[in-house]
């Protein structure tokens, strides 16, 4: 026995299939940039919250970076053991903070702890510390057209010297402007979207009526 697919069932099925297929031609075209952060702790340190906050660059969306060019990164390291007065920790205060595996002896890190009875270097329940590190974009780094840093803090607890975790930032930034990298893209899947939607009209302009009763 042979079945027949009837015209307008047919043409539903076309239509639907390229419309599927011109979606995802241009949602490969605006693809994202590559770029992202991770944050982990080593060691037990299970009431230490940690946050890395969005980056600042200096220049801009529409522009690529340039050698000078700086990346702004802001974090935060918390205290949030329940017992409160009985755990104070510290923030790189027995050891070096390290950049990329390298003990930061220069203090390129800012490490600023927010503390509400004034001590200024442990950090008791609800205390945090406010991390800045500012750097600064290399000829080498316009090669790789992007930049990853990998900061770590060494936490202690109380005064004692030894360290009982450490916690580990990553973060990965394009050097190339989204704006500009993906404009002509943009363009280029507005121009295929158009082409493509004026030849289903011509296609289909006798049969459209049909595909909606």
């Amino acid at each position: 026995m042979k079945f027949t697919v009837p015209p307008k069932t047919s043409t539903k099925r076309a239509a639907i299939a390229l419309t599927c297929v011109l979606a995802t031609t241009a949602s490969t075209l605006v693809a994202t940039p590559v770029a992202g952060a991770t944050s982990r702790v080593e060691g037990q340190c299970d009431e230490v919250n940690h946050v890395l906050l969005p980056v600042e660059t200096s220049w801009g969306f529409a522009k690529h970076a340039e050698v000078g060019d700086t990346i702004g990164y802001v974090m935060t390291i918390t205290n949030t053991f329940f017992e409160e007065g009985k755990t104070k920790i510290g923030v790189a205060v027995h050891e070096h903070p390290t950049i990329d595996d390298v003990p930061d002896t220069m203090k390129k890190i800012d490490i600023k702890p927010i503390t509400n009875n004034g001590n200024g270097k442990y950090l008791n329940q609800n205390d945090f510390a406010s991390i800045r590190y500012t750097y600064t974009v290399t000829e080498e780094d316009i090669q790789k057209q992007e930049v990853t840093k990998k900061l770590a803090f060494p936490i202690s607890k109380g005064d004692a010297s030894e360290t009982i975790c450490t916690v580990h930032f990553e973060h990965t930034q394009s050097l190339k402007s989204p704006f500009r990298t993906y404009a002509p893209w943009v363009a280029g899947a507005l121009a295929i979207i158009g082409a493509a939607a004026g030849a289903i009209w011509f296609f289909f302009k006798d049969q459209l009526p049909q595909l909606f009763r």
